[in-house]
């Protein structure tokens, strides 16, 4: 590293944002709450602004702006930089480049409220986004003679139709997602199959896509005689229209600024020193965007690059499981799973995307002007891609096949880096360990460390799933089960909501899955789970679905029926049933005997979760006499979730006399048509010395106990909420 000064430079400065974290600054965001102000007061504002990428996905168009102005008055303007726009239909055509005027209501960019959900904040953040902006009015003000944005534009559309033309199946949206980068009409199946399959990376615009075409045009242009100084410009200039017209993503940047360090140096004489390149790079980009190092794009594009530098050899099975050691924590942290047997399917892959990428850009180029040569020309790319496709289905059918560990902490991974660093200085300085394999046997230690997930607390999670309830309850002895999971406020909410907070805390197996009662806002999530199972898309097992007693005769029919297809066993719980987990105990309260037809919040299944001294209750939309007759039986409690989302028909005064709960949960969403939480509802909490939390405030909460302390945490940031 010493005749390496800049890139040692480079990596302090880089350590140095990491440290002092300021990766989650919002300098872009110029009187950030001052503009949430304003948009608030005014339902209606006044953005102007230079359109610089357009897209159609899912039917809606989506524009995106940038040097964006928010005019209150002609004298009080503000720059917001970068607004994302969805619309459902555009009533004058946009072009990339156009310069608009824009109406409408301003709203920032939300984010997530569960650990595992996907944060469009984090990921938007990235490209300086802070706001968006649902079917506002447009006008085009002014639109340029020559846009080299808008012609690039064109020309992506343009090849993205070529391809599909040409392989009118599923291929030729692979490959125009490939190419173009164009996910429009990918299908997730695909997507998901791809992902599972651990080869999602040839489904993206990656260093690796430009450096084929980049380094290929530079040698092609070399060998056919042209001098080196032209040859290097033009290699450049495609790259970077290259780039401009698939968009400047993280990997994008890299390969482009890498590239042109590479031309730069054959051009100047000087020597290209691949670390010093990549560490160069990466101090640009983090200069530019500190956000970067919150997204899982910027550390897999320069993780994959810097392993492949790390690791010198020609044995290529060694090198690709090396890769998976290396990217391991990575992919855990943000994706919380890993392709066990992606390591040999890469081994095919790799090779050979080159040839998929190539014999796509050249069939959709001359696509374009003749249909059936580009039919001829992609030919090569859908045969590959066919074979990509059945080995994943193949693989997916063996055992293992996605290892669903969790999110490490950032102290895991680093006595992992730790750990795999010490391994290779031994390995480099002493001949006895000249073996790569033995490299990698001494690195299982380290992967056990990584993957090692233990807590001696009960933890209960109350997810945030909007309008419904969706309970988490994990067990000091591992094991996880699932009370409710539904929701009549956010679509998709078991896919979108619960499978993700299951994945990152490395939930593979449900024990059971208590179901309080058959209303839609407790159940749908539940059905999207187990068909997602049915389907393979989700590789979550359970062990039992419960009911309520009175639910025998009169079936949860959509739930049992996906449950016996899946083979699940169908439970049903009455007053007095028990489930013992080591030291945790799950004791049926209600209902009993009784035929609750046509009143299921009455027969709401009522559980009391008993660990140690903690007794948690959990009531689901428990009332009327029904809840009178619990009030009864039960003991006074520390953590009550409070029944029907706070409605104003639950929780009594004679209730919560006899529970006398310390800690109160309630599950609501914001603004929802209901009312609740019932402002009266509320009183009697405080009445009774509660103190309450709601997650369309909190985001999720979690509830930690040793059997005797109570601790509490709040996924979002809450003001004056918890009482």
């Amino acid at each position: 590293m010493k005749k390496r000064p800049l890139c040692v430079f480079c990596v302090l400065v880089i350590v140095i944002l990491c440290i002092t974290g300021l990766s989650g600054h919002r300098a872009w965001y110029p009187d950030n709450q001052l503009i949430c102000s304003i948009a608030e007061q005014q339902k209606e504002v006044r953005i102007d602004g230079y359109i610089y990428q357009r897209e159609y996905k899912d039917e809606k168009y989506i524009l995106y702006l940038k040097q964006a102005v928010l005019s209150v008055t002609s004298h009080d303007k503000y720059k917001i930089e970068y607004v994302k726009i969805t619309s459902e239909v555009l009533k004058e055509t946009i072009r990339v480049g156009d310069s608009v005027r824009v109406c409408g209501e301003l709203k920032p960019v939300e984010s997530a409220t569960n650990p595992g959900q996907f944060d469009p904040e984090s990921y938007y953040r990235s490209g300086k986004i802070g706001y968006t902006m649902w079917n506002p009015e447009i006008q085009v003000i002014r639109r340029p003679l020559f846009s080299l944005h808008h012609v690039l534009n064109q020309l992506k559309e343009r090849i993205s139709v070529s391809l599909k033309v040409a392989a009118p199946d599923e291929t030729g949206t692979i490959l125009a997602a490939m190419v173009t980068g164009d996910k429009s009409d990918l299908g997730e199946d695909i997507s998901s199959l791809f992902r599972q399959g651990g080869i999602s990376h040839v489904l993206a615009i990656s260093g690796l896509h430009l450096g084929i075409l980049g380094m290929g045009l530079y040698k092609l242009l070399r060998r056919v005689g042209m001098p080196l100084r032209p040859a290097g410009i033009l290699a450049v200039a495609f790259m970077c229209c290259y780039g401009g017209m698939v968009g400047a993503g993280i990997s994008t940047l890299r390969a482009l600024l890498m590239f042109g360090i590479k031309i730069g140096g054959d051009l100047t004489g000087r020597t290209y020193d691949p670390p010093t390149a990549l560490a160069l790079t990466a101090l640009v980009l983090l200069a530019g965007n500190p956000a970067y190092l919150t997204g899982s794009s910027f550390w897999l594009s320069y993780s994959a690059v810097l392993s492949l530098m790390i690791w010198k050899g020609k044995q290529k099975l060694a090198g690709g499981i090396y890769l998976h050691f290396f990217m391991a924590p990575i992919l855990l942290y943000f994706f919380y799973e890993i392709s066990f047997y992606g390591i040999l399917l890469n081994l095919i892959v790799l090779p050979t995307v080159s040839l998929v990428l190539v014999s796509g850009f050249l069939g959709g180029m001359v696509g374009i002007f003749a249909s059936g040569m580009g039919k001829i020309f992609v030919l090569p790319a859908r045969y590959v891609l066919y074979i990509y496709e059945y080995l994943c289905n193949a693989i997916m059918k063996l055992p293992g096949a996605v290892l669903i560990l969790g999110r490490p902490t950032l102290a895991q991974i680093g006595l992992y880096y730790g750990i795999m660093a010490l391994v290779l200085y031994a390995y480099r300085r002493n001949r006895i360990y000249k073996k790569r394999f033995f490299f990698l046997l001494l690195m299982i230690p380290a992967w056990i460390l990584l993957c090692f997930r233990r807590s001696d607390n009960l933890k209960i999670t109350m997810l945030d799933v909007g309008q419904g309830d969706a309970i988490v309850i994990q067990t000091p002895e591992a094991h996880t089960y699932l009370l409710d999971g539904g929701s009549s406020s956010e679509k998709q909410v078991g896919t979108y909501r619960i499978l993700p907070f299951l994945k990152q805390a490395g939930v593979r197996h449900l024990e059971a899955i208590f179901l309080t009662h058959d209303d839609s806002d407790h159940m749908n999530g539940i059905v999207e789970i187990l068909e997602a199972m049915e389907k393979g898309e989700s590789n979550l097992e359970v062990g039992r679905l419960v009911l309520p007693k009175w639910q025998d005769t009169v079936p949860f029919a959509a739930v049992t029926e996906l449950a016996e297809a899946l083979s699940i066993p169908v439970c049903y719980m009455g007053t007095g049933d028990c489930v013992r987990d080591g030291k945790t105990e799950i004791i049926c309260l209600h209902p009993s005997g009784e035929d609750y037809s046509g009143k299921s919040n009455e027969g709401s299944l009522v559980l009391l979760i008993r660990y140690g001294e903690f007794d948690g209750l959990f009531t689901g939309d428990l009332e009327g006499n029904a809840e009178k007759q619990v009030g009864e039986i039960s003991p006074d409690i520390d953590l009550l979730k409070v029944a029907h989302h706070g409605s104003g028909y639950s929780s009594s005064e004679d209730f919560l006399e006899q529970t006398r709960p310390e800690l109160c949960l309630i599950s609501c969403s914001e603004n929802n048509r209901y009312g609740h939480p019932d402002a009266g509802t509320l009183e009697r909490l405080d009445q009774y010395g509660s103190r309450y939390f709601i997650t369309k405030d909190c985001g999720a909460i979690s509830v930690f106990t040793d059997g005797e302390k109570i601790d509490l945490k709040t996924y979002c940031k809450y003001n004056d909420t918890g009482r």
